[in-house]
């Protein structure tokens, strides 16, 4: 006659198993699954958005500010040589205060990113990590690279005393500028991306 089993008895060894396995939430086949934070989700979400948005406005003001620079690179000297010196200073000063305008909405822009692109790299992993990073390299080499090709600019044309030299050089820095920014969307765009995608995977 078979016994049955008493008060005390312990249960076989596949039900030990599977119930150490086993615990709250969901489970499929006797095994827990870990719950998704959808919260730490939702906000990686609206954040790399956030980002998306600022990194395409940044662009924007970038490519604005290059092309105005090219621009008046190119009808200065024509003008000065031309025999129409006073309009072309006018332009000159016209294009640096527009230059200005723009490198100061572009340094807000651009402070701001950095600060979400930095709170990224810590929140994120994988390749939104690496997205972050390659945010945060853009922006910091960005400024260093304009300060060098400023400071070229200047010394190579401080003491040159021919317009059309004067002329050429200006055309040479902002042709520098165009290719400086081109890289750094290029950079920007890769790098938002890959953080967006990351945080849309997790949600």
């Amino acid at each position: 006659m078979t016994q049955g089993k008493g008060p005390h008895e312990e249960p076989p060894a596949w039900s030990r198993t599977t119930a150490a396995r086993t615990g709250p939430g969901p489970t499929d086949g006797g095994f827990a699954f870990a719950p998704v934070d959808t919260r730490r989700s939702s906000t990686m979400v609206t954040l790399t958005t956030w980002m998306l948005i600022t990194v395409i406005i940044v662009i924007v003001v970038r490519l604005l500010d290059a092309a105005i620079g090219v621009a008046a690179a190119i009808a200065a000297p024509a003008m000065i040589s031309s025999g129409t010196f006073d309009d072309g200073v006018v332009l000159v000063a016209g294009g640096a205060i527009m230059n200005l305008l723009f490198q100061t909405v572009n340094g807000l822009l651009s402070g701001a990113l950095l600060v979400l692109a930095i709170w990224t790299t810590v929140k994120a992993a994988g390749r939104g990590r690496i997205g972050a990073i390659i945010l945060v390299v853009a922006l910091v080499l960005s400024p260093l690279l304009y300060l060098i090709g400023s400071v070229i600019s200047t010394l190579v044309t401080g003491d040159a005393g021919d317009p059309a030299f004067y002329g050429d050089s200006s055309l040479a820095h902002a042709i520098f500028e165009v290719l400086r920014t081109l890289l750094v969307v290029a950079a920007l765009i890769v790098g938002a991306v890959m953080v967006r995608r990351w945080a849309t995977a997790q949600g």
